[in-house]
């Protein structure tokens, strides 16, 4: 039974981080504008769904470990995704590759941690309407 709650809680960890990375992939990749940034959070204004035009924040939350991953749509209140991470820091790093003083790309860690070990997922985010 306690190899069996390991495994669970992994998936269920697992899992979560998944889809909070698919979202954020897809946000920032249609990114037009960034409104704020630091290691903790990010806002931008992006295109979801039908072609309309959304501001959306991302931050983590917490005075430690496990911190919260909370998102926020045009203003609203921040709602939690998941609660798991070990590092406050998800966007350790902001690019301009071209030089042109904008970011274009952003990196993503998500550090998860589960009952027995953390799981680090990672993205570099190329934003295209940049």
């Amino acid at each position: 039974y306690k190899e069996t709650g390991v495994v669970l809680n992994r998936r269920d960890v697992l899992g979560e981080g998944q889809i909070a990375m698919q979202q954020m992939t897809k946000q920032f990749r249609q990114a037009t504008a960034i409104n704020s940034s630091s290691a903790t959070a990010l806002s931008v204004e992006t295109f979801t769904g039908a072609g309309i035009a959304h501001q959306i924040a991302w931050r983590t939350s917490g005075s430690s470990a496990p911190y919260s991953l909370q998102k926020q749509e045009d203003g609203g209140p921040f709602t939690t995704v998941l609660t798991s991470l070990t590092n406050p820091n998800i966007f350790p790093a902001y690019v301009d590759s071209d030089l042109d003083g904008n970011v274009d790309q952003v990196r993503i860690e998500l550090s998860l941690g589960t009952k027995t070990a953390a799981v680090v997922l990672t993205s570099d985010v190329q934003m295209r309407n940049r």
